[in-house]
């Protein structure tokens, strides 16, 4: 990674949450931050022909799990951001899960029709499985008295601290 730019890199482990280091300019240590979420710039992988624009509005873990490819370095077109370490110490089916949340979410409060998921680049399984979710949500928000149907995966880091 070169030093004028930032970047995120993702470490698989086993465990059971997933932390987010940032390292800021001119310091040599990474400082843990605590929250899951951030301002979501759009990233570009090495070769731009795996890049999916229809995943630009995911959060960065999804993006991961979508268009990883192997790779394990994902870099800001921002110059100013610094470096992120994004260590994710969860079993590969709970990041599925994580992933599948957060997109039906997502798909959910922005009104994107079956037609539309059906259109996305996706494996047919997973494809059913948002569908089922995003029915689910759409029940369960619903049936909530409340009626409070906020899309928390649209917040910025700084209001998780």
């Amino acid at each position: 990674m070169e030093e004028d730019k930032g970047g995120i890199t993702f470490v698989n482990c086993i465990g059971s949450d997933i932390n987010i280091f940032k390292k800021l300019p001119y310091e040599d240590n990474y400082e843990c931050e605590t929250c899951l979420l951030y301002d979501e710039p759009e990233y570009h992988i090495d070769d731009p022909e795996y890049v999916n624009t229809t995943w630009k509005f995911f959060d960065n873990i999804t993006k991961r799990y979508l268009l990883g490819n192997g790779k394990e370095i994902f870099h800001y077109q921002k110059y100013e951001c610094p470096p992120l370490i994004v260590k994710i110490n969860t079993p590969l089916y709970t990041l599925q899960e994580l992933c599948k949340y957060t997109i039906s979410t997502r798909l959910l409060f922005n009104n994107i029709s079956n037609t539309e998921i059906d259109e996305m680049e996706l494996p047919e399984q997973f494809k059913t499985d948002i569908k089922s979710c995003v029915q689910k949500l759409e029940e369960r928000y619903e049936a909530d008295e409340d009626n409070c149907n906020q899309d928390w995966t649209v917040y910025h880091e700084e209001e998780y601290h």
